[in-house]
């Protein structure tokens, strides 16, 4: 073993071109990506949004977005009920960047991987979304560590060819836990290969998307905001942030993260628990009560008469 001196290495490292991002602030380019949720939680919804985005040079919640050639894996729906889907959210004609395609892939067998590889890259297809893992990875046992490790490694030969994958993941079913990672199909396996996680939730009517891991960036400028879907001048689906609820690190995202490990909780143990006053707290929990994040304001305990 020969080993070198860390001013050698960075002086290697320097030279080296800075990542790009596909989507500013979320996804850089060739590396494997994941968007979370539970079941019928809206990722089909997120992940069409950035589909459309890719394609045609759009934004994704508020974030610019690299126009891409992009092939949607389809694994999920039949394509006329995908097409349906596709068309409330998008009227307009499609261009011609953008793929879609309904077969799965044995990724375990490196012919047909490295088919598949070559048929995308012939295409010139930059940008691979997939939906979903579970269906890609059929046959394979969902808690087993290590087949999972062998489909990370496999991904990577994907990635190594140039291509940015995103995955579509249903988390396993439960309350939200503090690192939802742990709740992935595929569990820390697959969460430690992604680059970037991005986990919904559906509250009431309300949608949160936020992001739970970047190996890049630091925590307060991950993405995390409020949104709903409603229909455009054009008759079009199209997610509306709510930006008076936009939270990063704010008093809002601490109650939420409280409430989801201590749903019961009080007004008081609110307070006590974000270390914040109990006023401040009432107005922040009526806001999330007026957007539909939350159902309704904790009752207080009652007291019982002497």
């Amino acid at each position: 073993m020969k080993l070198e001196k860390i001013s050698d290495q960075i002086k290697v490292w320097s030279k080296l071109p800075a990542p790009e991002y596909l989507v500013e602030g979320l996804f850089i380019e060739n590396s494997i990506n994941i968007i979370a949720a539970p079941s019928n939680a809206g990722k089909t919804l997120i992940a069409t949004e950035l589909y459309l985005a890719l394609g045609t040079g759009g934004t994704f919640f508020g974030r610019k977005v690299k126009h891409s050639t992009v092939v949607y894996f389809d694994l999920e729906l039949q394509h006329s009920l995908y097409f349906l889907r596709l068309r409330k959210q998008y009227k307009s004609d499609l261009p011609d960047t953008m793929y879609y395609e309904e077969s799965r892939v044995d990724v375990m067998d490196d012919s047909i991987l490295n088919a598949c590889a070559d048929a995308i890259i012939e295409a010139g297809i930059k940008v691979m979304i997939v939906d979903s893992y579970s269906q890609w990875t059929v046959g394979l046992e969902e808690n087993s560590n290590s087949h999972h490790a062998i489909v990370l490694q496999q991904l990577i030969k994907l990635q190594n060819r140039g291509l940015t994958l995103i995955f579509l993941n249903h988390t396993r079913k439960g309350p939200v836990s503090q690192n939802p990672i742990e709740m992935l199909r595929g569990g820390s396996v697959i969460g430690s290969g992604a680059s970037t996680i991005l986990f919904l939730e559906k509250q009431t009517d309300t949608y949160r998307l936020r992001q739970i891991k970047d190996r890049l960036l630091p925590t307060e400028e991950w993405l995390d905001v409020f949104l709903r879907f409603q229909e455009n001048e054009l008759g079009e689906l199209k997610p509306i942030m709510l930006e008076d609820t936009k939270i990063n690190n704010t008093l809002s995202a601490q109650i939420i993260s409280h409430l989801e490990t201590a749903p019961y909780s009080s007004g008081n143990d609110i307070s006590k628990a974000v270390s914040a006053q109990r006023a401040t707290v009432s107005q922040e929990l009526k806001k999330l009560v007026e957007v539909g994040a939350i159902k309704q304001e904790p009752q207080e305990p009652r007291k019982d008469k002497e």
